[in-house]
């Protein structure tokens, strides 16, 4: 008697359309909300109004580099320190040449990783953040083959309302053909809120990738960039 009570009050809810748990629904939908508006914050602010200081490690190799948007375009990006040591000519003229080949700086911070924002779930969340899982967006063979094989996890603050850590690991073997073949993939990128003006700034980005390449070579990729000395500078340009 008990069961066939459950099974028409569970057919009655299907037939009205009652939600099972509407405010879990309801608090998931405003959780993924703020994650949404945490990202698109961090992704509008744009490097080009800032100066900061860049030190990258690869490697064992370090090089220090400045980024002033004040300075004309061909001077904006500067080679402070190359393994610990003031950098010869040879290596400003190798820089000069390396500079025509990269991003500016000017540009949206972005997040370092193309989010499906449609694949957002809600993990956890209490008080102070709300921690969600997502994929990688797929836009051609090599990311869809890379959005297979990995996960992402994003943490949020509530307040400020930012952008904490942003991590993408892979969940099995990355292979291209013959070309490429990743075992171990794992990137994360953290970011801290400018003290004064509150915008979502990348204070660090570490990468570790572990496989062969074209099935000979092996790769054994160790990078750690962080970003500090951040100066407004919007007002000057």
């Amino acid at each position: 008697m008990l069961a066939k009570m459950v099974l028409q009050f569970v057919i009655w809810m299907a037939m009205v359309g009652l939600p099972w748990n509407s405010s879990a629904d309801e608090s998931n939908h405003r959780e993924l909300a703020l994650v949404k508006q945490a990202i698109a914050a961090t992704e509008s602010v744009v490097l080009g109004k800032w100066g900061y200081t860049v030190t990258s490690v690869n490697d064992g190799k370090t090089r220090v580099e400045k980024f002033d948007p004040t300075e004309p375009k061909t001077n904006r990006w500067q080679l402070v320190l190359k393994n610990g040591k003031a950098p010869g000519s040879k290596d400003l003229r190798n820089y000069t040449e390396e500079r025509l080949h990269r991003p500016s700086g000017a540009g949206p911070q972005g997040l370092g990783i193309q989010i499906d924002k449609s694949s957002l779930q809600v993990v956890s969340n209490d008080t102070a953040r709300i921690i969600c899982s997502f994929r990688l967006k797929a836009d051609d063979d090599e990311s869809r083959l890379m959005a297979a094989n990995a996960k992402g996890t994003l943490v949020v603050s509530r307040m400020p309302l930012f952008v904490e850590s942003l991590q993408v690991t892979n969940t099995g073997r990355i292979s291209s053909s013959a070309r490429l073949s990743i075992r171990e993939f794992n990137t994360r990128v953290q970011f801290r809120p400018d003290p004064k003006r509150g915008d979502p700034l990348m204070v660090s980005h570490v990468t570790r990738v572990r496989g062969r390449l074209l099935l000979v070579k092996s790769l054994n990729v160790e990078s750690a960039i962080s970003y500090k000395d951040f100066r407004w500078m919007g007002d000057k340009l």
